[in-house]
């Protein structure tokens, strides 16, 4: 991207943070907090006043919809490049600082228990980070068939590990829906073992204990 395309997403990022501090500190100053604090919006009714805040705030989200995009499609020609050329594209190995805050995903281990509260665990997705500091570090190689070979071994090596810390966290967060999901899985099966004259004997047995 060029400098001056980065200058002016900047600039417009600055101009919507700004927006929605001076739009959060009018109705905080002229419009009781309207908002701001926590509301019920099915009783809400609009007022002209609040209209700064719905426009910074639209700004906002749209402002973060077309960064998205746009980064998406910045990856997207960065790639096909790469490809072409035969050369790693170049990455700044500081974007894997960003990886540390997937350890914040530990905390979903002490708020699910309290109140059920798992959005913690959305942190751990901040873990893939990591992989753009060994990517950086690779920028501007160029890639044979070894390369190739190892980036592929690496992938198959990273989704294993993938699963088994998903596999692990499964058994440790929810062990008894495993346990009921085996124990249904071996009624059915039972169930479909069973022939029609033992089906009416059991039925019979539990009619028999009801009624008595």
């Amino acid at each position: 991207m060029k400098t001056n395309k980065k200058k002016i997403w900047i600039g417009c990022g600055i101009l919507c943070v700004l927006s929605v501090l001076l739009s959060s500190w009018y109705e905080v100053a002229y419009n009781d907090s309207r908002l701001v604090v926590p509301m019920d919006f099915k009783d809400y009714v609009f007022d002209i006043k609040d209209l700064p805040m719905i426009v910074s705030v639209s700004l906002t989200c749209a402002y973060l919809v077309a960064l998205f995009v746009m980064l998406f499609i910045h990856a997207g020609k960065k790639q096909r490049q790469a490809v072409e050329s035969g050369v790693t594209r170049k990455i700044n190995p500081k974007l894997g600082c960003l990886g540390v805050l997937g350890f914040f995903g530990f905390a979903g281990f002490w708020t699910y228990p309290v109140d059920g509260t798992v959005f913690p665990f959305a942190f751990f997705l901040f873990f893939g980070f990591f992989g753009f500091y060994y990517e950086g570090k690779m920028s501007g190689t160029f890639m044979d068939e070894r390369f190739r070979e190892n980036i592929a071994r690496a992938k198959l090596k990273a989704h294993r590990i993938t699963f088994g810390v998903m596999l692990a966290a499964q058994l440790l967060l929810f062990p008894f829906h495993w346990l009921w999901g085996f124990s249904s899985l071996n009624i059915c099966c039972t169930d479909m073992a069973m022939t029609t004259r033992q089906r009416k004997a059991r039925n019979r047995i539990w009619q028999n204990l009801n009624a008595g």
